[in-house]
């Protein structure tokens, strides 16, 4: 349900330079010193009333770390701790924290990033303790639901600019946004979307637009970019499958969709970056 690193495996496990994927959502809380990390190649740095947050939609990597750092890393299995643990979140709040998955570092106030870090603390022990301990699992269990909202609270309170304006509107957006997590390959096209909805292609833009501050257009884009990164840093895949895969007409478009994102062609980024087996 959920893992618990210490700076202690952090240093041993992490590879400076060496892009990874994690297959688990996590944060990162680093409570001494300071952690850099590149997210899809841009560049954040975690310090003390930060956190990192880590999902599997992205491609990381480790740019360097202070000697002094103490830190947790939580690694969540968002599934299992759904089918344990029954939280109250609406669908809205759902459709806030996922927004907020692509913002990475988020900034916390001094008290409150005590009092968390006092919770994974407990978290960390509980979590270690003796079998002989007779409600140690129902213990962990509690104190993994209080950071759970914990942090929820501090993602939908320092959340101003998505302020719920339009039910219907809403709706659309989190539909549209989960159209496009279960077929951006297939369909990057807007004309799909607004079909699949019932709507038209204009209408679904000015929705996305006003709720996200974004175009629609640029959701499918990223998660076409995500994953073209992180199909390229496995060797095993051509440019050419990679193409295939992602449902482009050629290689050629392919490279010329990727070259528009990014500073490199596909093989280019290639070079550039390898995929190491993750700890999270």
């Amino acid at each position: 349900m959920v893992t618990i690193i210490t700076e202690n495996i952090f240093v041993e496990s992490a590879i400076i330079g060496d892009s990874f994927r994690p297959s688990n959502f996590a944060f990162i809380c680093v409570y001494e010193g300071n952690l850099t990390v590149s997210v899809n190649e841009l560049t954040n740095i975690c310090t003390y009333g930060n956190l990192i947050f880590i999902s599997p939609n992205n491609v990381y990597k480790i740019e360097g770390y202070s000697s002094d750092i103490k830190m947790f890393i939580f690694s969540l299995q968002r599934e299992v701790i759904r089918s344990k643990i029954n939280f109250k979140f609406s669908r809205y709040d759902v459709y806030q924290i996922a927004q907020l998955e692509n913002k990475h570092v988020v900034k916390i106030d001094d008290s409150e990033f005590d009092n968390l870090k006092q919770l994974l603390f407990l978290a960390q022990f509980y979590k270690a303790s003796d079998t002989k301990r007779k409600f140690a699992n129902d213990i962990f269990t509690g104190i993994i639901t209080s950071v759970i909202y914990l942090i929820t609270e501090f993602l939908l309170a320092g959340n101003s600019s998505l302020q719920k304006k339009n039910f219907r509107k809403d709706e659309i957006t989190i539909k549209f946004l989960d159209l496009v997590s279960k077929n951006f390959k297939e369909n990057k096209e807007l004309s799909f979307y607004a079909q699949s909805l019932l709507i038209s292609v204009k209408y679904l833009s000015n929705c996305v637009r006003e709720i996200t501050k974004s175009p629609p257009t640029r959701f499918i884009a990223d998660a076409l970019m995500n994953e073209a990164k992180a199909l390229l840093l496995n060797p095993d895949y051509t440019v050419g499958a990679i193409a295939a895969e992602l449902g482009f007409s050629d290689q050629y478009a392919f490279g010329k969709f990727f070259k528009k994102h990014t500073a490199y062609s596909p093989t280019g980024y290639r070079k550039h970056n390898s995929l190491k087996d993750t700890f999270l």
